[in-house]
């Protein structure tokens, strides 16, 4: 953006010089300060909203694109998840325990579900004193 103003101004500073200033031989300061002040917005407006309007199509496109990428991945996502819940469901339910008196073995618990569900991040919920809760965030 400020290279493309800065580059605006020097052309616009020279065409103004080429073809109005010289030719016509204009030269009171304050009428001289006036273009040069008007060269200065013109070459913002101009030459720096050319770059950010370029810049937010090219910005619009790449948004479209991850958008269509992920909709596709979902409905992709969607398709195997839907084939694996009804199974999932059953698993789950079956490696559910409740353990009273005694600390569970987190790390065959987490094994288990790390064998059978592959890399994945599980959510667990802790309801108990701070030492369970450490452990159970450690593993």
């Amino acid at each position: 953006y400020v290279i493309s103003s800065t580059l605006g101004f020097v052309i616009l500073i020279g065409l103004l010089d080429i073809f109005y200033i010289n030719p016509f031989g204009i030269s009171s300061w304050w009428y001289k300060g006036l273009l040069f002040i008007i060269c200065m917005l013109a070459s913002v407006f101009i030459f720096g909203g050319l770059v950010v309007g370029i810049w937010h199509l090219w910005g619009r496109n790449a948004t479209r694109e991850e958008c269509e990428d992920d909709r596709m991945r979902m409905l992709q996502d969607n398709e195997t998840a839907a084939h694996k819940d009804q199974s999932s469901q059953q698993n789950l339910a079956s490696s559910t325990n409740t353990y009273y008196g005694s600390r569970p073995d987190f790390k065959e618990i987490f094994g288990s579900l790390s064998e059978k569900w592959g890399c994945v991040d599980a959510g667990v919920i802790v309801c108990g004193p701070p030492p369970l809760q450490s452990s159970v965030a450690t593993e």
